[in-house]
């Protein structure tokens, strides 16, 4: 299984405390150089944009566009080589060579399943809706509902079959990169999450975050924002995904934990 590493070429620093992390798996690593978003031709920008606002009806932001086609052109890599399984970093993840090997371990004794999230969830707060059934190998096994919860892109193991899903999915329907729940909700992808790898809480360096906070307009006066988030529709989601989760939990399912295996 090689490990694919997806950074922005301006972003050397990232890579050197990177290796620092990981010094016996780093020059292994196969650098996926990451598209910027804010660098493509302008037409590229508006078809993603334009695909993305048909569905949703909201904008996505070029950092956004950019993070997605570089874990499109990270997957199609691995489909080019004869590996069964690839593991996908983002630069900014957070471990040590010891996650790593673990990993491998459960690669080599085919413990995997389709697709793996190894972690990255640090800072976010839907752990109450992330059930799980646990096996001996500290992987959670999760239904559909619970990718809902789950976001970011810094560490996740994929197989080919897998591969060729999220690529075919996003051609045919732009989603953000760690839009898992939307990639994965119709698919028969079997999903689990490794609570191992970690993802920086600071986001004041993520160029992502950076962006958005400048991106999306922010409505100052309380009772309009209310009203554009729509409030009885939260309420109404939140109603929902508490049936749900207490469903769950009767069918065996239970939280899973912060520690780290």
């Amino acid at each position: 299984m090689r490990i694919y590493l997806i950074s922005l070429e301006q972003d050397q620093q990232r890579r050197i405390e990177l290796a620092e992390r990981f010094p016996q798996n780093y020059p292994k690593m196969l650098w996926i150089k990451a598209i910027n978003g804010k660098k493509l031709p302008a037409k590229d920008y508006f078809y993603c944009a334009q695909q993305y606002f048909n569905i949703h009806k909201k904008l996505i932001t070029p950092s956004e566009v950019g993070c997605t086609l570089s874990h499109i052109k990270a997957l199609e890599t691995f489909l080019e080589s004869d590996d069964e399984y690839c593991l996908i970093l983002e630069d900014d993840v957070i471990g040590c060579d010891k996650d790593i090997t673990y990993i491998m371990s459960l690669v080599t004794n085919n413990k995997i399943n389709d697709f793996v999230l190894c972690g990255g969830q640090d800072g976010l707060n839907f752990l109450k809706y992330i059930m799980a059934k646990k096996n001996i190998d500290n992987l959670y096994f999760l239904p559909i509902f619970s990718m809902k919860f789950l976001f970011r892109t810094c560490s996740y193991i994929v197989n080919k079959k897998t591969a060729r899903y999220i690529i075919k999915k996003q051609k045919k329907k732009l989603e953000i990169a760690d839009a898992w729940y939307e990639i994965f909700k119709k698919s028969n992808i079997s999903l689990s999450y490794l609570n191992l790898l970690n993802h920086p809480e600071d986001l004041s360096n993520s160029h992502i975050e950076n962006e958005r906070s400048r991106f999306y307009m922010v409505e100052k006066n309380f009772f309009k924002r209310i009203y554009k988030q729509g409030l009885f529709w939260k309420i109404y989601n939140r109603l929902r995904n508490d049936i749900y989760r207490w469903i769950l939990i009767l069918k065996g399912y239970k939280q899973i934990h912060k520690d780290k295996p």
